[in-house]
This record gives C-alpha cells, sequence and structure tokens, in this order.
C-alpha cells in the first residue's frame, strides 16, 4: 500500500497547485522583491508547483539542470521532490498498483515544466505510465531527501561560496532534520534570520530549533503575523532593504 502513497499524494498536489494557483499571487510579490537580492536560493519542502510555476514566469523550468543553473540570479532547491518529478521504469504499470520491487533508477530523475497537465507529467495517460513521482514518502522530521544529487551538491556548493547570508523561514516548523543538517553543516554564517509565523509561540520555537541545530543568527529576526500581512506591508521592504543587517551593507 505504501508505493501508492506517492501517486495518490501527485495527483492531490497537482489538482491543488491549479486550483490555487490564482490565489498565490503574494509569490509573485515575494519573488519580484527577493530577486532585487544580489543571489536567491529557495530551499523549499514542499512538492507542489506554486512557488515553481511563479520563477517558471522569470525564466523557463523545462528540464533539472533549469532548476539550478538556468537563471544567474536564483536557484530552486525542492528537498522532498516534487509533483512533476518522475523516475523512468522501463516497463508500464498501472499508476494505481505501482510495482513493490521497482525497476528505474533511483537516482535518475526527470521532470515536465512545472505548468504541466498531469497527463504529460505521467507520459501521456494518467493511469497506465513508466513514470513513478519522485517524491518523499510523508514521514515526519525523519522525511528523506528526494532531489538529483546534483541539485544537493550545487545547494552545498552554494552555501559554502556566500560565507554570509541571510535566512527566511515562512511556513516551516524547523521539524525536518535532513534540512536543518544541511544549514548547520555548512560554514555559511547566517547574518540575519527572520522567521514569519501567525503565532508568536510557535516562531519562537522554530528559532530554538534552529539554533540548537547549530544555526545561531547573528541577528535573530521573529516576525509575528500571517504570510499574506507580512508580504503586503511593510515586513518584506524591510527584509530587502536592510539586506546585510539593520546597519546597512558593510
Amino acid at each position: 500500500m505504501a508505493v501508492a502513497v506517492p501517486p495518490y499524494l501527485q495527483e492531490l498536489l497537482h489538482t491543488i497547485s491549479l486550483s490555487r494557483y490564482a490565489d498565490a499571487f503574494r509569490y509573485d510579490h515575494l519573488i519580484e522583491r527577493l530577486l532585487r537580492l544580489p543571489y536567491v536560493l529557495f530551499l523549499t519542502l514542499n512538492y507542489d508547483l506554486l512557488l515553481d510555476r511563479r520563477l517558471h514566469s522569470h525564466h523557463r523550468i523545462t528540464e533539472m539542470d533549469d532548476y539550478i543553473t538556468g537563471s544567474d540570479r536564483w536557484a530552486l532547491i525542492k528537498l522532498h521532490g516534487s509533483v512533476n518529478w518522475f523516475y523512468s521504469a522501463k516497463s508500464r504499470f498501472e499508476m494505481v498498483a505501482p510495482p513493490v520491487n521497482p525497476d528505474w533508477d533511483p537516482l535518475d530523475v526527470g521532470c515536465e515544466p512545472p505548468d504541466s497537465s498531469l497527463k504529460q507529467i505521467r507520459g501521456g495517460s494518467v493511469l497506465l505510465t513508466n513514470r513513478y513521482p519522485a517524491l518523499a514518502m510523508p514521514e515526519g522530521p525523519d522525511d528523506r531527501l528526494v532531489l538529483p544529487s546534483r541539485h544537493l551538491w550545487f545547494c552545498k556548493q552554494k552555501l559554502e561560496a556566500a560565507q554570509q547570508a541571510d535566512l527566511l523561514v515562512i511556513g516551516y516548523s524547523g521539524l525536518d532534520s535532513e534540512a536543518l543538517k544541511l544549514l548547520a553543516s555548512r560554514d555559511c554564517a547566517i547574518r540575519r534570520m527572520t522567521v514569519v509565523n501567525t503565532d508568536l509561540f510557535a516562531a519562537t520555537q522554530v528559532m530554538s530549533r534552529f539554533q540548537a541545530a547549530g544555526v545561531e543568527p547573528l541577528w535573530p529576526d521573529i516576525r509575528s503575523e500571517d504570510f499574506a500581512s507580512w508580504a503586503d506591508g511593510a515586513g518584506l521592504n524591510q527584509l530587502v532593504e536592510e539586506y546585510d543587517g539593520p546597519y546597512g551593507p558593510n
């Protein structure tokens, strides 16, 4: 039964990505403001395509390398996989009953553009296909990483090369151990860390989890408000304007 979960999640979250796309207009504001910075590394644990499609309008994402090298201004790292990613099997199978012993290469991940239909993502048929969704099983804090090794290597290299970075945390609990290890294991110093959460206590917990994992920002910045209010108000603009810290560039 477990092998049928990723196909179910793929169809469910693809449907949500389509139905809620018009409501994700604040991503446009977020991206437009953040791309005024020298470079932005988007890291997400989500499978959906809402952010992908907005970035796709800035620079086309048609193959896996486009996520990391398609633009010299940004990269998108999807740590747990994506609705439009897949493993290619040697033979076709029914999506409702995937093979228990797969014949695909777990290191070889392909993709369709984020604005593709579910039928296109599954290779021409929604039910019978040779493409199995490349996304992680939801297992809580121990969710495994599902992304091409070159994406992970690229992410690590960018963090190493940055030496210093500002970190914006939206809608993340700080419980995913692999994501925390990725950030904590780098020599990149975190100058400003902004946590946006509707609940002050929850936001404080997120900050504490990062600090306990070894991510110690020089300037902790906790914003107790929802993403919509923060993005539409002064919060997002202030973050971009105060890039490099409250005292301006060094």
